[in-house]
């Protein structure tokens, strides 16, 4: 699975994506089923250890406050120097990271991601920039989709290693 941002993803990208991955998308890739997840938690850390891809994330798409995409670098470097439950290599996750969390069904409440993760927040930002000027990708687990956003929206994010 891709882990270095892209500076100019477009939408075309980004349903080819949906679709060679198999992943779930509400509007862009109905007949996604995702892939199936081998999850642990360590609710102790605030942490998800995703078996199938080897990622680990952060439970909690909460910081602190909302953020826009130009303080995430000061984010991850507070994480990182913090060294949140114990590993100091935290980074934004791609878009193709963060969509194999997406389910296929409503499975949180109203959120399309499994409970094993809270779900305080609707959406959170990824790493990869869009081919449209001065906006991110986002994945959407309230209404089970990936957007575009503008860089200046404020929002959440969850951290992957």
């Amino acid at each position: 699975m891709r882990s270095q941002a892209i500076e100019d993803l477009s939408a075309d990208d980004v349903k080819v994506m949906l679709m060679q991955r198999g992943f779930f998308d509400r509007f862009l890739h109905k007949a996604g089923k995702g892939i199936p997840h081998l999850y642990d938690s360590n609710t102790h850390k605030g942490l998800v250890t995703d078996h199938s891809t080897g990622l680990m994330w952060q439970q909690s798409s909460v910081s602190p406050k909302f953020l826009c995409f130009a303080q995430l670098e000061e984010y991850v470097n507070e994480m990182n120097q913090k060294q949140f439950a114990g590993f100091s290599d935290w980074r934004l996750p791609t878009l193709e990271e963060v969509m194999s969390l997406m389910e296929c069904k409503r499975k949180n409440g109203d959120f399309y991601i499994n409970p094993i993760f809270e779900h305080k927040n609707p959406w959170t930002w990824t790493a990869d920039m869009s081919s449209t000027s001065s906006h991110c990708w986002i994945a959407d687990f309230f209404n089970g989709r990936c957007g575009e956003l503008h860089v200046q929206s404020p929002g959440c994010v969850r951290l992957v290693r």
